[in-house]
């Protein structure tokens, strides 16, 4: 090196240099390629194979509603059954605008399961006029008729998961492809790398081989998404599937235990579950464990076996994702997510002659963290997204943290007095948590201000413009603090609310 002189020096490190760059760009190319092939199977393949396979399930289930409303003659049981039946649909529905959303393939396949799905000519005015005329030969018509219905449906589905599993093939293909292309430029690198600079190419080489290991757990396709469990008589285990043992650990057949949401082993229990699959077809019920922070779904179903043991399916769908998703994580209560899709709701479902809109903020809470640290501050919001939550008893009204020390409460069916009397309750509570805040300039504790705007369901305002009044009353609250300001909207003879 020392022979050489400075302008070498320099070329000989541009070369390096760009020999670095070009086997880094390599390297940045698979990585993409392998991330697109990544998301293509997440997005595609896998969930367009789970939406098939819960469309097919649902239609075998519409065939065992149908069934039953042929063969039931009570009224009050045609009822519940006409219930199910348009629940069916409407999941059938949900699941064929997921495939139609998700699928990648021809749209002349989902035109073609569309109407396939849609020539099903039993309505419920011709179930229940089946139902009432009650022969052998309509009911032998009816199941031959929904028997082709089904069968054309499953042959278009089937098109749908063929295209969808050589999809999955083939992304798997590119896959393996783009890691053995990563690898070569990978080794290329670290070479360029040893040579520039010996401790560059050790950490190189480190990061790689650490990638390729993650990149290899992600690439490893679970063996069944759905967790199932099959239950005898008595809902005891007789046998579970690798997703259910995933989930709920190592369940052993025969194990006395229920697969259920409620961990008792009373008779109470097992006669529930009955009584619930008998009345509507299936027993479900959500379980949260905050502890574990894991939200399941238990849907009961009879199974449709020919085995004398079987006589239930247990479907656990773990729904946590979903969960924390509108859920904030410091103060545990539904986060601005949640205040959106619920208020915005609310407002479309037009119920409620009145819906209240109030914004909360907790006075001089930067003093606060300045005064006590932001750990003292993040406890004072908890104890107080505590005490919001407790003050509100009915299961309709809800409260957010929307941002900071900021949250928010929404209350339906409730009129100027009740929702004042209510803000103020809220108020006082909090200061009578007595939480010590010396840079308060309204009193010794923790207070809050309050601005609430009460909308009457025909007031023609958007969920901004409600905001944005209830945000204008939290301002005149906070101009003296630990106060609550509220306004009720009154529409004039065309429906028109003032400004504040």
């Amino acid at each position: 090196m020392n022979n050489l002189s400075k302008k070498q020096i320099i070329i000989i490190n541009m070369l390096f240099l760009l020999g670095f760059m070009v086997s880094g760009s390599l390297v940045a190319k698979n990585i993409i390629d392998i991330q697109k092939h990544r998301n293509l199977i997440e997005r595609h393949p896998e969930r367009v194979i789970n939406e098939a396979l819960s469309l097919k399930s649902d239609i075998n289930e519409m065939m065992v509603n149908i069934k039953n409303i042929t063969l039931n003659s009570q009224n009050k049981d045609v009822d519940k059954l006409k219930q199910n039946h348009l629940s069916i649909k409407t999941k059938i529905n949900t699941t064929m605008a997921a495939i139609s959303e998700h699928y990648l393939g021809p749209s002349v396949d989902i035109d073609n399961l569309k109407r396939s799905v849609n020539n099903s000519s039993l309505e419920w005015g011709v179930l229940k006029s089946l139902n009432r005329k009650h022969t052998i030969g309509d009911l032998l018509d009816i199941y031959n008729i929904e028997k082709e219905w089904t069968q054309d449906v499953n042959n278009h589905l089937n098109v749908i998961l063929n295209f969808a599993y050589s999809k999955l093939e083939k992304s798997n293909q590119q896959y393996k492809y783009s890691k053995s292309a990563l690898k070569i430029s990978v080794l290329i690198s670290s070479a360029i790398i040893f040579f520039y600079t010996i401790l560059g190419g050790v950490f190189i080489k480190h990061r790689t081989h650490h990638y390729h290991l993650a990149l290899n757990e992600k690439s490893t396709l679970i063996d069944d998404n759905i967790a199932i469990a099959k239950l005898d008589d008595d809902f005891r285990v007789l046998e579970v599937n690798q997703a259910m043992i995933n989930l709920t650990g190592n369940v052993k057949p025969h194990e006395e235990a229920y697969l259920s949401p409620i961990a008792a082993k009373t008779r109470w229990l097992a006669d529930e579950i009955k009584a619930s699959i008998h009345s509507q077809g299936f027993y479900q019920q959500r379980v949260d464990f905050p502890n574990e922070n894991l939200h399941l779904v238990y849907k009961i179903t009879p199974a449709n076996e020919n085995s004398s043991r079987v006589k239930y399916i247990n479907i656990i769908d773990n729904i946590s994702d979903r969960v924390h998703s509108t859920t904030d994580p410091l103060t545990g209560i539904l986060n601005r997510r949640a205040f959106e899709a619920d208020t915005n709701a609310l407002f479309e479902a037009d119920s409620h002659p009145f819906i209240s809109v109030a914004i909360i903020d907790v006075d001089h809470f930067k003093q606060y963290n300045d005064i006590y640290g932001h750990p003292s501050g993040d406890k004072c919001l908890k104890l107080i997204a505590n005490e919001l939550k407790t003050s509100l008893r009915r299961a309709s009204d809800h409260v957010y943290r929307i941002g900071g020390e900021e949250f928010a409460i929404v209350t339906v069916s409730q009129d100027l007095n009740k929702t004042m009397n209510l803000l103020n309750h809220i108020k006082n509570k909090i200061e009578a948590l007595h939480i010590e805040h010396s840079g308060n300039s309204v009193s010794d504790y923790a207070t809050i201000s309050i601005g609430g705007f009460i909308y009457q369901q025909h007031s023609l305002l958007t969920l901004k413009e409600v905001y944005g009044f209830a945000d204008k009353l939290l301002y005149e609250a906070k101009k003296t603090r630990n106060r609550v300001v509220c306004a009720l909207a009154e529409p004039d003879q065309d429906g028109v609310v003032a400004q504040i």
